[in-house]
């Protein structure tokens, strides 16, 4: 099974990056295949009617469609920005929408958020739902809002707490079942 890996965060430390590679990690323990993409590869300017009418769609939202709509599953690690997601993240999403037959119908996509605060971003988890609902994708209903996560993560980037990354396991086992 192939999976899609993103957090949706342009920080070079970003804790997301930080959380996507503790999945990639627990992936690898369970023999499943993944590809890992860097948020800043895909970063189109924000959506445009003026600018779709006259270049079309750009073709890093293209290129992105394309691995999207080849992955089995795709799993995002999504920051809150403001109590809701990176507008960046919003941009690339509504690009990806315009493309036909749209490569977000029907794709099944866990959704994990992890920041410094007690709420561990689960105002940008409630607000992705809403727009991947709306564009037809299936979410997972487990997920992960790691809390203080500034201070989960050790100087290899690992999750410290080895029962955190258990529970990573946990939800990945069930999401390859969904």
């Amino acid at each position: 099974m192939q999976y899609l890996l993103m957090a949706a965060s342009s920080r070079k430390n970003s804790l997301n990056k930080k959380l996507i590679y503790s999945v990639e990690v627990a992936l690898s323990n369970l023999k499943a295949s993944s590809k890992k993409l860097d948020f800043l590869d895909y970063v189109p300017i924000g959506y445009c009617g003026d600018i779709e009418e006259k270049k079309g769609v750009p073709d890093i939202a293209k290129d992105f469609a394309l691995m999207l709509k080849n992955a089995e599953k795709v799993i995002f690690s999504i920051p809150e920005y403001n109590y809701s997601i990176p507008g960046v993240f919003k941009n690339l999403i509504d690009w990806v929408s315009r493309i036909k037959p749209s490569p977000w119908q029907g794709k099944k996509i866990l959704v994990l958020t992890a920041s410094p605060s007690i709420q561990g971003g689960s105002r940008s988890y409630a607000h992705s739902l809403q727009i991947f609902h709306g564009l037809g994708a299936h979410l997972f209903p487990k997920t992960m809002h790691l809390s203080n996560a500034h201070t989960q993560f050790d100087k290899n980037d690992m999750l410290q707490d080895q029962k955190l990354q258990v529970q990573i396991e946990e939800i990945i086992k069930g999401f390859a079942e969904f």
